[in-house]
């Protein structure tokens, strides 16, 4: 294997185990500031779990179609 090769298998692990989780709960590793009564919206989980969606697609160089297939 590649050093290309090695240094993408550990951006995708640091990315997919720590970032990429960080994003879709903030709450569960205290980023944010709020209680635990209070919460994230379900809108909000929505919405962060896009985001996330995008990054994926944006570090997997996929992109997305503009056909919607």
């Amino acid at each position: 294997m590649s050093v290309c090769v090695h240094v993408q298998i550990i951006g995708n692990l640091i990315y997919y185990r720590y970032i990429n989780s960080a994003i879709v709960a903030p709450d569960a590793f205290d980023i944010i500031d709020i209680g635990v009564v209070n919460g994230l919206t379900n809108d909000q989980r929505r919405n962060l779990g896009s985001v996330a969606k995008i990054l994926q697609f944006a570090a997997s160089n996929k992109g997305v179609s503009s056909t919607g297939s």
